[in-house]
């Protein structure tokens, strides 16, 4: 492996999710979005009533950082809590009317930045890069595994 260029890779991933986190929240404009908001909201969508240690789960985030952020969604006005009916432990979540709005926003925000940055990539460069990035979190989650990150 080469080492120079693979450190490369790296700065230039993480340069590319400091540009679309700027797109973000430039076009959110007056709406307060906080960093893994969107991913949140996106997950809750398509999974209501999940838990909070099943959303913990999917999204990489500890409980702790997960509660902090449902608090701050819940404040927002994005989501409600509400205790599992048959386990009391158990907090799930679900979208309010506003939250499926910013959801919305979200979803076409996505659209329209996909589109801008994989404009002009070929269908073969793509499964290139899909199958190298993907290489790349499996090693990343067989570390997390191994060291319980």
């Amino acid at each position: 492996m080469n080492k120079k260029k693979a450190f490369m890779i790296h700065e230039l991933v993480k340069s590319i999710l400091t540009l679309n986190r700027q797109y973000v929240y430039k076009k959110m404009g007056k709406v307060t979005v906080y960093p893994g908001q969107p991913i949140i909201i996106k997950t809750i969508a398509e999974n209501e009533g999940i838990s909070q240690k099943d959303l913990s789960d999917i999204c990489y985030k500890r409980p702790a950082t997960i509660t902090t952020m449902i608090q701050k969604m819940e404040n927002q006005g994005f989501i409600k809590r509400v205790q599992d009916e048959k386990d009391k432990r158990i907090i799930r979540l679900y979208m309010t009317e506003k939250g499926k709005q910013f959801h919305k926003e979200c979803s076409n925000m996505s659209k329209d930045l996909i589109e801008r940055t994989f404009k002009g990539i070929t269908e073969e460069e793509l499964d290139s890069v899909y199958n190298v990035l993907k290489k790349i979190k499996n090693n990343i989650e067989k570390e997390r595994e191994e060291f319980k990150c």
